[in-house]
Formats: structure tokens, C-alpha cells, sequence
């Protein structure tokens, strides 16, 4: 099966929930779809390979509020400070932490 989606790489603003930790964000087009779903989640899969685990956007925001720690520096629970990602009913996005992480994924993923 070949997918070719458009994914769409923006500066975040604070028009952005994560634009206080990450630099970028990639909008993956397509989300009423299987095949969307299984298209981000390979682009996810491969986030995972590049940089190591992370988690939903939600999580890094509540840990930061509930923590006062610092989200990037924190030892307990040290969060991937490369890239998260966001889900829900019409979205689909990958969040990048820095100019570094977004010019490799847009290597990959864009064409």
C-alpha cells in the first residue's frame, strides 16, 4: 500500500499548546481515514526510531504544570526533548523541539 500525504511544517506560536518547548510543529493532512491513522502512526514510529519514546502533547503540558519542574531537565521522569506528538478527533500532529529535529524530519517527510 502506498500513502502520499501532505505534511505541513510550521513555527509554532501560541496559537500552539506546545509552543513554549518545541520550535516546530508538522501538521499531517488526512485524519477521517484508516489509512491516515496508520500513516501517522508510521511517521510516529519513525520520530520514535530517530529520538526515543515520548508522549501526547496533553501529558507534557500537565506534567509541567503539576511538577514546577523544569519539563526539559527533569530527572526523575526525564521527558524526550526532541518531540511529542497530538491526537484528536481532526488532528494530527507532530510537535519538534528544535530547527535540528524539524530540518530531519523534513527530510523524510516532506516532498
Amino acid at each position: 500500500m502506498s500513502i502520499l500525504k501532505t505534511v505541513k511544517i510550521r513555527k509554532t506560536s501560541a496559537n500552539y499548546k506546545g509552543y513554549e518547548y518545541f520550535s516546530h510543529v508538522a501538521n499531517i493532512d488526512g485524519y477521517y481515514k484508516t489509512e491516515d491513522k496508520i500513516y501517522f502512526c508510521s511517521i510516529r514510529d519513525w520520530c520514535t526510531e530517530q529520538w526515543g519514546p515520548s508522549i501526547e502533547l496533553e501529558l507534557y503540558n500537565e506534567i509541567k504544570l503539576l511538577s514546577g519542574f523544569d519539563i526539559m531537565t527533569m530527572t526523575k521522569y526525564p521527558l524526550n526533548s526532541h518531540w511529542a506528538w497530538k491526537t484528536s478527533f481532526n488532528d494530527l500532529k507532530i510537535y519538534l523541539c528544535t530547527e535540528t529535529e524539524a530540518a530531519w524530519f523534513k527530510l523524510k517527510w516532506t516532498f
